[in-house]
């Protein structure tokens, strides 16, 4: 079976596809299968409505708050199949408030990248964080994270130093 790189740009990998049928809502589909499974360990994925529901559970200040904390972009929401979906690492499971210190993160990220992009950014393997994807080295290695991020948008804006 053919593995596409997570995250690729989908028109690239599309055109070197060597089996007949590509298309670039294909290249997606299987991007987001992909995260589902790297985001598996730390709680997954979950669409909008299954996040409203468990925030309407908690209080009513978190469930109007989504709204905001997604046009701020200060959580990762993106869109697949019509359907807006959040990772689950960025909430802390019991208040459902977003984690404070990934904000930094995601401010570097935001700059310079798409929420798809943002969400698999942190699903891949990345150099400066010794292969590792940075979801799974958020709560042991936060500096890191913020430094491999940094690193990213420097060479996303294509500036040096």
């Amino acid at each position: 079976m053919l593995h596409t790189p997570l995250c690729p740009d989908p028109w690239l990998q599309a055109a070197n596809d060597p089996y007949p049928g590509w298309s670039p809502q294909a290249v997606m589909d299987q991007q987001f299968v992909q995260m589902l499974d790297i985001f598996r360990p730390s709680g997954g994925l979950a669409s909008i409505s299954e996040l409203r529901h468990a925030l309407q559970a908690v209080g009513a200040a978190q469930h109007n708050a989504l709204d905001g904390w997604i046009r701020a972009r200060s959580v990762i929401c993106f869109e697949w199949q019509t359907r807006s979906w959040l990772p689950w690492f960025q909430f802390n499971r019991k208040t459902l408030v977003p984690h404070a210190p990934l904000q930094r993160v995601l401010a570097e990220l935001n700059a310079v990248h798409e929420p798809w992009d943002v969400a698999c950014w942190f699903a891949q393997a990345n150099p400066s964080l010794q292969g590792h994807a940075p979801v799974d080295c958020l709560l042991s290695d936060l500096r890191g994270v913020l430094h491999a991020a940094c690193v990213d948008s420097v060479i996303a804006n294509g500036r040096s130093g």
